[in-house]
């Protein structure tokens, strides 16, 4: 007779792969990861790798907001100075892109650094208009920089690791999907971790955890930072892959996109932020492809179409699925493990 499956200890709790399930389909997973550009076309490879990028800046976004509490509106200036760093790295100090890539996200943490200071004294929509408002300042600071482009942007050059060229998109995509893996786990062990329980404990109830000896100015400041460097490595990251920024690339409802995908993902998860950024990045490109040629006025306004589309599928989301796709996910699992489907003991 086999028995429910429940956990029965912190540690089985804690577990990053808490079951035999759970390590088979990652096996699955890994060897779809694989085959993945064999099967699909370079345009869609493409896109691809554009939603694992967007999955970085997700990531680190949902642990500002979904673990932390903190809301903010301005991710995307954070990317965009992590994209722009690493574009002047390169080509003014010609330093590697690595290590480029790497100057952008602390460049973007130390500026997370500096909007967190007023995260001690602001939450909720007063904190979301002080991030919005830097996003604001970033903007307009790019398009009055000589050095930064203006509004005509700066052009990447051709990026390489280990002295290889990053000049293909099938090579891009497996470096991007190592990327991914690597921030997912370190933020899932993050979260299982002392600092995980911090930040949840500030997001469920800021004031008993400062109580219980949370420090509230610690932990902000440290989700802001961490938040910011994945937003400054997503930036530089897309930097290397599209070939040229410009201020258009990290507007206001990019920020909002994120959000987006948080929400129909699953707050607080990183499985939701992956999920999330891979449905709407390719979600308005079959649109575009079902509806080609049928309807002049998605040709003329798509992307205002994709704007209402983004906000309409956020109303859905919240009314009917609040949790997101992992939510969904979760309560489907729960349900075929619960009697009848499973014997537990009488």
């Amino acid at each position: 007779m086999r028995t429910a499956h429940y956990k029965v200890s912190y540690l089985k709790d804690a577990a990053l792969f808490d079951g035999a399930f759970t390590r088979f389909w990652l096996g699955v997973l890994i060897v779809g990861v694989v085959l993945v550009p064999m099967m699909v076309p370079e345009f869609q490879l493409h896109i691809l790798n554009q939603a694992l990028v967007a999955a970085v800046a997700v990531i680190g976004l949902n642990l500002l907001i979904g673990n932390t509490g903190l809301i903010s509106l301005g991710h995307a200036a954070f990317m965009s100075i992590g994209a722009y760093s690493t574009v002047l790295l390169t080509t003014e100090l010609g330093a590697p892109y690595l290590v480029a890539v790497s100057g952008g996200a602390a460049m973007a943490s130390a500026f997370g650094i500096v909007v967190s200071l007023p995260a001690l004294r602001l939450k909720g929509l007063y904190l979301a208009l002080v991030t919005m408002g830097f996003a604001f300042v970033v903007d307009f600071a790019i398009r009055r920089s000589d050095l930064l482009g203006r509004d005509n942007g700066l052009a990447m050059p051709m990026p390489s690791i280990a002295m290889t060229p990053l000049d293909s998109t099938r090579r891009w995509y497996f470096v991007l999907v190592v990327v991914v893996a690597v921030v997912a786990i370190g933020v899932k062990n993050l979260m299982r971790r002392g600092t995980g329980r911090a930040l949840a404990a500030i997001r469920d109830r800021d004031i008993a955890a400062s109580i219980s000896g949370v420090s509230l100015t610690h932990y902000k400041m440290l989700s802001f930072a961490l938040s910011s460097a994945l937003a400054g490595l997503a930036g530089g990251l897309y930097a290397g892959l599209i070939g040229f920024i410009n201020p258009a690339h990290f507007s206001l409802l990019l920020s909002v996109e994120f959000i987006a995908m948080i929400i129909i993902g699953g707050l607080g998860t990183v499985l939701g932020s992956i999920l999330g950024a891979l449905f709407l990045t390719f979600l308005p490109e079959i649109i575009r492809s079902l509806l080609e040629g049928r309807s002049a006025f998605l040709d003329e306004g798509f992307d205002d179409f994709r704007t209402a589309l983004f906000g309409l599928i956020i109303v859905a989301v919240l009314v009917w699925e609040p949790d997101g796709f992992v939510g969904r996910w979760r309560d489907t699992k729960s349900y075929f493990r619960a009697w009848p489907y499973r014997r537990v003991p009488e």
